[in-house]
């Protein structure tokens, strides 16, 4: 069942965001030094601080919490997806698929994400859900490539 986070489960959340994000970051050779802003190293009180900016964090709990997503509303018909994750024990199960769907579902018009080019399988995957690339961009610190992704969502749902 998909639901709104609750601040109990903040500390597990993001746990589980920077378990399974470090694996992505190691098979990319991302480090804190070449990918300064990859949410591998991220503190926690920076995904806190984000989450009382306005933040809503989705969670998949199958009954224990095993994914998460963070939707931010950044105007009317613009939202913007951070911090997907399913625990490195349940991923490829179809547990990612269903966060997207289930924020996708919430809301209308465009919705967008930020990730590192260079990471194919992630950036095939997006693309199969329907996200397009808008821009690439080159960060001074950063080894990796961003890629900034949109879908524009049906807005008679």
């Amino acid at each position: 069942m998909i639901q709104v986070i609750e601040e109990r489960d903040f500390k597990l959340c993001y746990q589980m965001m920077i378990e399974s994000f470090l694996v992505v970051a190691d098979t990319i050779g991302a480090t804190p030094e070449n990918c300064p802003g990859n949410s591998a190293f991220l503190e926690y009180g920076t995904f806190l601080n984000a989450i009382e900016k306005g933040l809503v964090l989705y969670g998949y709990y199958a009954p224990e919490l095993v994914g998460c997503i963070g939707l931010d509303q950044k105007s009317e018909k613009r939202h913007k997806i951070k911090y997907l994750c399913v625990s490195i024990h349940h991923q490829q199960q179809g547990y990612g698929k269903a966060l997207m769907d289930h924020v996708e579902s919430l809301v209308e018009g465009k919705i967008q994400l930020g990730m590192i080019n260079e990471n194919i399988i992630l950036r095939t995957w997006y693309e199969s859900l329907g996200y397009k690339i808008d821009k690439v961009k080159s960060y001074k610190k950063n080894k990796f490539t961003v890629a900034f992704m949109e879908k524009q969502l049906d807005e008679n749902i």
